[in-house]
C-alpha cells in the first residue's frame, strides 16, 4: 500500500501465484461529502467480468461507508 497525499491517491497491490492486482482509490478534495473514485491499475490473472464485480462491489462499499 502507497499513498501520495499531493495527489490524494492510494495505491494498493496484491499478490498471489499468478494474480496480480493493483487497484487507485483516490480521495476527492470535498471528502467525506464527495464519493470516492475506484480505478484498476493493473490486473494479471483475473477474468474481465470478475474483475469488473469486484470494482463494483468495491465502488459500492466505499461509497455506503
Amino acid at each position: 500500500v502507497k499513498a501520495r497525499s499531493a495527489t490524494r491517491e492510494v495505491i494498493a497491490t496484491y499478490s498471489v501465484d499468478d494474480i496480480f492486482i493493483e487497484l487507485v482509490i483516490q480521495l476527492p478534495q470535498n471528502y467525506p461529502l464527495g464519493s470516492i473514485s475506484v480505478e484498476s491499475g493493473r490486473r494479471v490473472g483475473v477474468a474481465v467480468q470478475q474483475w469488473r464485480n469486484w470494482m463494483l462491489q468495491l465502488s459500492t462499499y466505499l461509497t455506503h461507508q
